[in-house]
């Protein structure tokens, strides 16, 4: 079933593109195995056993760098996350601490307003002046 095959292999001085996939492979032992071969045939089907089998680690690699590379954007995009919430919370922070020290300020004046002592002079009205007591 493979004899085809085969020729063109030994003939391009066995160049692995003339080798049987994994399904043709299966289907050439399963004739095989009842057949008496050539030395030719048996170097064919290892050949073939051997490339299959190397295609089939070839794949196994490239979905692992697949997934690695994949695992490697989710932790980046993570990361990228993370630095955006904590400049959000360093704002918010930032604000929170003016806000305090605005109203501590503002608070502090209000108070210092209220004291007699630093009530405009009632005797000067239009001047705005300030008297100080200590």
């Amino acid at each position: 079933p493979y004899q085809t095959m085969l020729e063109k292999w030994l003939s391009s001085k066995c160049d692995p593109r003339w080798l049987l996939n994994e399904q043709n492979l299966q289907e050439a032992r399963t004739w095989a195995g009842t057949q008496s071969l050539s030395e030719e045939h048996h170097q064919f089907l290892m050949s073939s056993q051997s490339h299959v089998y190397e295609q089939a680690i070839a794949r196994q690699e490239a979905r692992r760098k697949n997934e690695k590379e994949q695992m490697r954007k989710e932790a980046d995009a993570i990361v990228t996350q993370n630095k955006t919430q904590a400049k959000r919370l360093f704002i918010a922070s930032l604000s929170l601490f003016v806000l305090s020290a605005l109203m501590l300020v503002g608070g502090t004046l209000m108070l210092n307003l209220k004291r007699p002592e630093l009530q405009p002079d009632n005797t000067s009205l239009k001047s705005n002046n300030y008297r100080l007591t200590c």
